[in-house]
């Protein structure tokens, strides 16, 4: 039985089986995900567990060479920028009009994602 890290075990197989040029998406609750997209929801209720938490289990998992992510959250959320430009320091960040992001023209649908 694992014990630590992360335990949900369909996001430990995904996380487990990315490999170079892969995408990750960590997307808040409500995001328009297609029906045929492999997703793993894990919501228990509102803001459980919060995006921050999530987005720091996942990097302590895997190496992350880009974060592409909507360039609106320096405007209207500042401390998830904030947490987004220190967590991912070693990363490329790369702020995208969030129309870009989420029409897929970077290639993903999210509010966040993570290039490994």
């Amino acid at each position: 039985m694992k014990r630590s890290g992360i335990l949900n075990d369909r996001l430990s197989a995904s996380i487990a089986a990315l490999g170079h040029g892969d995408i990750l998406l960590v997307v808040d609750a409500g995001f328009p995900i297609p029906r045929a997209a492999d997703r793993i929801d894990l919501a228990i209720t509102r803001d459980l567990p919060d995006l921050r938490t999530v987005l720091q289990l996942v990097h302590a998992e895997i190496h992350v060479e880009r974060v592409l992510f909507a360039r609106e959250i320096s405007q209207h959320n500042q401390p998830l920028d904030s947490f987004i430009r220190v967590e991912f320091a070693e990363a490329e960040l790369d702020p995208q009009p969030h129309a870009v992001i989420l029409n897929g023209r970077k290639g993903c649908l999210g509010n966040a994602c993570q290039l490994c």
